[in-house]
């Protein structure tokens, strides 16, 4: 199949399409953009500079002996003494503590990370340039280079490195990798148009890419450090005995155990952690948590701005509409101009919105995580993380459209959130239906090959280091699972990408509905093809979807339906009309002529598509 993509002329005579309202203005602005949120802006600006000159003595001050301590240390030492507990550690087979495991694993980690970052960036760069230039044939190549090269490691595991953990974790990924690709091979030629699509866009918007990899690296440098202060400072404290030892035994030299009061084991020594390290410790977690999530907004925005600039510009590409909006600057050819002036709304006039839209990922995240911790209990912990997880999700994915449509209108993050959740009423057909499928691919892809890097990385440390044998398989999971943590968060951040440019294009899309036009008619097909359920309109008693026709097969009795709609838009049912069937499409009447890609309905004529968007 062909990559290319391309516009055709404008066709966007006036219609009036029966389930847009056509009192808002909703457009790209460009001229009103004061500072928004700035209470946001502020609170964000307080809490880096806390963590920042808090760092400074947490550095200073570190513990030196914070690698000496082990678990057995605190459990069964008799002086709370780890340089004393260090001379004998050895003569009780103390395997929580090895010295050789830490100096193998900071070697090891020396050599692991500045690698895996820069794979990272460089599999980053090139897969969005092959991405952009061969669509089709890069994820169809990802897809299935992912499984050949998962299978080949996961044989290798066994084999060589004899770890059949990692290699049951390899075949799983691949198992469910397997089955989602063929679960979803229905909607394979809608993925493939519109990650088609999405190339189209970053062709045609390069500065994207280098101005998102800028984001990724400051994003990661920011979360080292902020990481690096929190564990700096959980670890600030000092030994001491465990006061709620009421009785003490010791065995040998350094070697006894402690009961308290019910006469349990309980540890005989202590990590006291300062008290001012304990709360500069909690607001580094809250920093590095907004922070993680501010970066991936600031992605966002930015993307939504350029490509919302370039779709209404007049050198978009033939058929544009021009927007009177629109400075004279953006026809132009490169899209260097829309980046800068998206860069410049990000740190400046709307740093605020997006400030408050990562502050609202933080419960999430927390929620996210809470649901995942009850997977591990029975039914009413199930059930719980069942109900939470869609409603967290779906959360995630609203405060995205929000930042889209902040970058769009430059409004706050509150009326930013309105104008999303009134425009995906009317038009919230796509988002229902289909954003899953290229989003949980696309992560899953992500998955697997990092989880293959993991796998290298843990046979070549494994084969290296086959002299340290009580170590070696220690050694080689941790830095294994330090590599793959790493490589998914630079795969993730480029899948993040495509995804924000296929959302930003939807409200373009549906920002064309509102007022009755259409600016890019192949970007407009595209979308028209995503499959659904119908919707009800939610001001009047029409409903509306996209035919199913391919990948959901043809409508018995759609041509009947689009026969009886009338000029007016409106379908109405006579006595003797079969009833409609359950189809899903938007019918755009024009200038009393019927356009063959969309029909209206009327819901009072099927009453079971009664429903209103969420």
């Amino acid at each position: 199949m062909s990559d290319s993509f391309g516009d055709t002329g404008y066709i966007g005579a006036p219609c009036v399409a029966a389930y847009i309202d056509g009192e808002d203005d909703f457009k790209y602005n460009t001229n009103d953009r004061r500072r928004r949120d700035t209470a946001w802006t502020i609170a964000y600006c307080l809490l880096a500079a806390l963590t920042l000159a808090g760092s400074i003595p947490v550095f200073l001050r570190t513990d030196p002996h914070t690698g000496l301590y082990s678990n057995r240390f605190f459990n069964n030492s008799t002086s709370c003494d780890v340089r004393r507990y260090q001379q004998v550690a050895g003569l009780y087979n103390d395997s929580t503590y090895d010295p050789t495991f830490l100096r193998r694993f900071k070697a090891e980690a020396t050599i692991w990370i500045p690698a895996t970052a820069g794979l990272s960036l460089l599999w980053s760069s090139l897969n969005l340039l092959l991405f952009c230039l061969f669509t089709r044939t890069t994820l169809a190549m990802e897809i299935l280079g992912s499984l050949l090269l998962g299978t080949g490691l996961s044989a290798m595991c066994f084999t060589i490195a004899h770890s059949l953990q990692l290699g049951i974790t390899l075949v799983a990924g691949i198992a469910v990798t397997i089955a989602l690709v063929l679960f979803v091979g229905r909607w394979a030629r809608v993925f493939f148009e519109l990650m088609t699509a999405a190339a189209h866009s970053l062709r045609k918007n390069p500065w994207i890419v280098p101005s998102a990899l800028g984001m990724k690296i400051a994003g990661l440098l920011v979360l080292v450090y902020g990481f690096s202060a929190f564990f700096s400072a959980v670890n600030h404290g000092f030994v001491s005995r465990n006061w709620d030892a009421m009785q003490r035994f010791a065995v040998a030299d350094e070697n006894g155990f402690c009961l308290n009061a019910a006469k349990k084991h309980i540890p005989c020594c202590i990590l006291v952690t300062h008290s001012w390290a304990y709360a500069y410790a909690a607001a580094a977690a809250v920093f590095v948590i907004w922070s993680g999530g501010l970066v991936m907004q600031l992605k966002t925005f930015a993307t939504a701005d350029t490509l919302t600039q370039w779709y209404f510009s007049t050198g978009a590409g033939s058929g544009a509409v021009p927007m009177q909006a629109l400075s004279p600057t953006l026809g132009e050819s490169s899209s260097f101009p829309q980046v800068r002036r998206a860069l410049r709304h990000c740190v400046t006039t709307s740093f605020g919105s997006l400030a408050a839209a990562g502050a609202l990922l933080i419960p999430l995240r927390a929620i996210r995580w809470t649901s995942q911790g009850l997977m591990r209990t029975r039914y009413i912990g199930q059930a719980a993380n069942c109900i939470l997880r869609p409603i967290v999700s779906a959360s995630e994915k609203f405060t995205r459209f929000t930042s889209i449509t902040a970058a769009v209108t430059g409004q706050a993050f509150i009326p930013a959130a309105r104008a999303a959740f009134n425009l995906l009423q009317i038009n919230f057909l796509p988002p229902y239906s289909l954003w899953w499928v290229p989003h949980t691919l696309l992560d899953v892809i992500s998955a697997l090959l990092a989880l293959c890097w993991a796998a290298v990385v843990f046979i070549v440390t494994y084969t290296t280091n086959k002299q340290y044998k009580p170590v070696v398989m220690n050694v080689s999971l941790a830095a294994a699972a330090v590599a793959f943590f790493l490589m998914l968060y630079g795969l993730l951040f480029t899948a993040k990408l495509q995804m924000d440019v296929v959302h930003s294009l939807y409200i373009c899309y549906a920002m064309d509905q509102q007022q009755r036009r259409t600016t890019h008619p192949s970007i407009h097909s595209v979308l028209r093809k995503v499959p659904g359920q119908p919707i009800q309109h939610h001001r009047s008693d029409l409903a509306y979807g996209t035919p199913g026709t391919s990948p959901f097969g043809e409508m018995p009795g759609l041509a009947e339906s689009v026969a009886a709609v009338t000029a007016t838009g409106r379908q109405t049912a006579t006595a003797g009309a079969a009833p409609l069937p359950a189809l899903s499409g938007n019918d755009v009447i024009c200038d009393s002529e019927i356009m063959p890609e969309r029909v209206s309905f009327s819901v009072a004529s099927v009453p079971r598509l009664k429903r209103r968007a969420l």
